[in-house]
């Protein structure tokens, strides 16, 4: 997935970072799902980002999938920048599958704790009612932890079956979480 090495970068240069790889993918939807998982995952495993620690839970990855409203979004948004009225959602739920880098950088003697996503999801064909008891999640601590949690996670039935399909809908965004 990635050649090993990495680079630590500040929090803003990953977002933008994590931007510049979206726009490709949002611009054409058509990207075959295998390219964005590798893309998504060799971006974590190779960019480090200052201040948030690996050994604290400062840098993980959330896999979750089953049902969800999308957000009515064409490009990448910073939802930092809006506020919650301002952030529509779709009316259906939809398959999905979400891929959430969660950063968190820890209080210095400057700056407060922030915890951001950076957040790309995946959607299908319109959700049925069982997708609601399909859904589920699992967290990678660490990139060393990858290559295990990926192969639990693609052996999940209802994972497995989305992962051979092509995406309706695209949705790349960074927010704050917590």
């Amino acid at each position: 997935m990635s050649n090993g090495l990495s680079q630590t970068v500040s929090l803003e240069e990953a977002v933008e970072r994590f931007r510049e790889l979206c726009l490709p993918v949002l611009k054409n939807p058509a990207t075959p799902v295998t390219d964005l998982l590798a893309n998504f995952f060799d971006f974590y495993c190779t960019t480090r980002v200052e201040g948030a620690e690996l050994e604290e839970e400062g840098d993980m990855v959330l896999l979750e999938w089953g049902a969800n409203c999308p957000h009515l979004i064409k490009n990448f948004v910073d939802f930092r920048d809006l506020e919650d009225e301002e952030v529509d959602f779709d009316e259906d739920e939809y398959e999905w599958i979400g891929l959430t880098r969660q950063i968190t950088i820890e209080e210095g003697e400057e700056q407060e704790e922030e915890t951001l996503g950076l957040c790309l999801f995946l959607y299908f064909g319109r959700a049925r009612d069982e997708e609601e008891e399909l859904g589920g999640s699992l967290w990678i601590p660490t990139p060393e932890a990858l290559r295990t949690r990926l192969m639990e996670w693609k052996k999940n039935p209802y994972v497995h079956r989305l992962l051979r399909q092509r995406p309706s809908k695209i949705t790349a965004f960074v927010s704050s979480v917590g």
